[in-house]
């Protein structure tokens, strides 16, 4: 147990392992699949992951203040899309009881939650956009 527990407390402390990720700007190539397609982020010819993508944007505040702003975006969608289905649900379950004046409150509360998911989610992307432009104009 010691030698095994010496040699991971050794791999830890190696510094080739810790690589210095060099900053460069982050390319965006969307790739076609048919019908379909996705978006590829890269640096330095590497592709990268969201957590990635994250960790570059963080170390500069313009960046990582439009960061912040997209992920609360995604949870203010969350959020509202929770809103209109429970409310979808509570009117449905109103309007069988035969209280239609509360199912109709309810049906109206469920229809703002479902125009204010698709404003909060139309915000997203373009948070993530400008955060990757703001990190970008760093290269220029």
């Amino acid at each position: 147990m010691f030698l095994l527990a010496t040699g991971l407390f050794a791999a830890a402390q190696d510094s080739s392992l810790h690589a210095t990720i060099v900053d460069s700007a982050i390319k965006v190539s969307v790739i076609q699949h048919g019908r379909f397609s996705s978006v590829l982020y890269t640096s330095n010819g590497m592709p990268l992951t969201k957590k990635g993508i994250e960790q570059r944007l963080l170390r500069y505040p313009d960046a990582a203040l439009e960061w912040e702003k997209y992920k609360q975006s995604r949870h203010t969608t969350l959020f509202f899309g929770c809103l209109c289905v429970a409310s979808a649900i509570t009117a449905a379950i109103e309007y069988n009881q035969r209280n239609t004046g509360a199912s109709h409150v309810f049906i109206g509360l469920s229809i703002s939650g479902l125009l204010a998911e698709f404003i909060a989610g139309a915000q997203g992307p373009r948070h993530c956009n400008r955060a990757i432009e703001v990190y970008n104009a760093h290269f220029q």
